[in-house]
């Protein structure tokens, strides 16, 4: 059994789930630095908009416990 999103049910389950975590330290490090960058282009006196949506892939992280060994 492997559970999704590392929810604390997840830890206290009277078998501890194996879970994917997301690193939403670093989705929140990303997320601002685009936004960061989007802000700064358009404060230049000729912006330029994106065209497209940017995306990301940060790679999850499967933290092992009792369901799976």
């Amino acid at each position: 059994i492997i559970g999704f999103d590392n929810s604390p049910v997840s830890r206290e389950a009277i078998f501890p789930i194996t879970t994917v975590g997301q690193q939403m330290d670093k989705i929140a490090q990303e997320a601002v630095e685009l936004l960061s960058q989007q802000i700064s282009e358009r404060k230049k006196r000729r912006p330029k908009p994106l065209s497209a949506p940017i995306h990301k892939v940060l790679t999850p992280v499967l933290i092992r416990r009792e369901t799976t060994k």
